[in-house]
């Protein structure tokens, strides 16, 4: 029998979202050994955000997934810190990853309008088939637009390519969704409390189908500005995938 493809395997995640995202890959990885930081990375960690280090071993299996939230959090400034990151691993200066998601929305944090010009470049043209060609897909971006919370609501209603402006939008359908069950539900990215009306596992399976379906949406129709979408279901799927081996 060949050699597991994911024994002694490590996975980073650099996301943008130092909450919401966050929260949500934490208790989806729940039960497994948690380990604060890896030194090998913490120089590249903001002080003012939370970081995750996650470690799981069974058996002769090792697969280590560690999680930083940038200093730097525009599309470009994650993209190239993945590339960084590859370089220092020639170097031996960091440990190897062999998986590396760059996770960030359509409408950056630090953008006040809509879908803002990095994302717009960076999905436009043809970079994405150069990072895969040259990284091998080591290095993968995981977007979501207009914003990741496109992937939470997705947990919940039907499939729909109904257009978003912006995350204010997304937010009040979830909302409306959840308050049909709990009247006092209200959309905190910063509250751990509501996870568990997320992490249950016919909901994600539900928030997989509608993302894929959605991809294949804009793919077929050659979509410009794929609204909605999000990519965050490969992460799962990944992860999913590690576990059942």
């Amino acid at each position: 029998m060949a050699k597991n493809q994911f024994i002694d395997k490590n996975i980073l995640i650099i996301s943008e979202d130092e909450k919401s995202f966050i929260f949500y890959i934490e208790f989806f990885l729940n039960g497994l050994k948690f380990q604060n930081n890896n030194p090998d990375l913490k120089k590249y960690f903001s002080k003012s955000k939370k970081q995750k280090y996650f470690i799981k071993i069974e058996n002769s299996k090792q697969t280590k997934i560690a999680l930083i939230c940038p200093k730097s959090q525009s599309p470009q400034d994650i993209i190239d810190l993945a590339k960084k990151l590859k370089a220092e691993e020639k170097n031996n200066k960091i440990p190897k990853f062999n998986k590396i998601f760059c996770v960030f929305d359509a409408i950056s944090p630090q953008e006040n309008r809509g879908n803002n010009e990095i994302y717009k470049t960076i999905i436009a043209s043809g970079n994405l088939k150069d990072l895969n060609e040259k990284y091998q897909n080591e290095i993968e971006i995981i977007d979501s637009n207009p914003s990741y919370e496109i992937w939470l609501l997705n947990h919940f209603q039907k499939f729909s390519t109904r257009h978003f402006n912006d995350t204010k939008e997304v937010i009040r359908e979830i909302e409306k969704n959840l308050q049909a069950k709990n009247k006092n539900f209200i959309y905190e990215k910063n509250n751990e409390d509501w996870f568990g009306f997320f992490i249950k596992e016919e909901k994600i399976l539900k928030a997989i189908k509608n993302c894929e379906d959605l991809e294949k949406h804009h793919l077929e129709y050659q979509t410009k500005n794929p609204n909605p979408s999000s990519k965050i279901y490969k992460i799962i799927n990944f992860i999913n995938k590690i576990n059942e081996i």
